[in-house]
Formats: structure tokens, sequence, C-alpha cells
């Protein structure tokens, strides 16, 4: 049984995969066809990346790795808020303010 995902939202075909009596063949289309990483899954059958894919991934694994909150930033302005020394632009602030409006 193949089971063809690149058809789903009623795309045109990109790839195909076929198997008859053991054996495995595949074949696809792509406009990236430098494929040069493969790795076997836990059912034994490899996978195999593009370079495209392969820097999305690594891009992804920076991006899981950075913290979602810059700490020493929020530090510093506690502090800064808790001293009063933090100061508002307000006029930075409106024109925010007005270019998000002008927006929707």
């Amino acid at each position: 049984m193949a089971i063809d995902l690149s058809r789903l939202n009623n795309s045109p075909a990109v790839s195909t995969t076929t198997r008859s009596s053991g054996t495995k063949e595949s074949s696809a289309v792509s406009a990236d066809t430098s494929v040069t990483k493969t790795s076997a899954v836990s059912s034994g059958e490899p996978v195999t990346l593009s370079d495209g894919a392969q820097q999305l991934q690594k891009i992804t694994d920076k991006l899981n790795d950075q913290p979602t909150v810059n700490s020493a930033r929020v530090a510093a302005l506690k502090q800064s808020i808790a001293d009063g020394s933090y100061q508002v632009d307000s006029a930075k602030v409106a024109g925010k303010l007005l270019n998000f409006e002008a927006q929707r």
C-alpha cells in the first residue's frame, strides 16, 4: 500500500512510491533535486532529505535553542522600573500605535 502525502489539499502529485513483492522503489520530482542526507528510521526504511530541508532543519534547531524570553533584558527593565529610572518615549509609543492602526 502506498500513501502519497504530496497530494494533500488537491495539489498535483510530486512524488510516487510503489511496492511490489518486497522491492521498494521511489522517485521524486522536486525543484531541489540534490539529495544528500539519508538516515534509517525505526521502521528500517530510509529517509532522504534535500539540501533545503536540511538547511530548514538546522535553522529550526537553532531557533529552538534560543530562549523565548531575554532574561537579562527583563531583569534590566524590572530594575529600571523599580528604581524609577525607566523613561517612556511617548512620541515613539504614539507613532507605533498610529502605524499599527493604519495597517488594520
